[in-house]
């Protein structure tokens, strides 16, 4: 129980992260470069 309970935090907060991360690339699409968002998604783990 304890284990599914930290599995589902960890989904829930990778749907954020990947709902934040597109919100984000929207706003700064201007400034950041690419290559900036590539590694970004890089150092998450999350290849394109």
């Amino acid at each position: 129980m304890i284990k599914s309970k930290i599995k589902m935090k960890k989904f829930t907060f990778l749907c954020l992260a990947v709902l934040f991360a597109n919100i984000s690339f929207v706003f700064s699409q201007n400034t950041l470069s690419e290559k900036q968002i590539r590694s970004i998604y890089h150092n998450y783990g999350w290849e394109d």
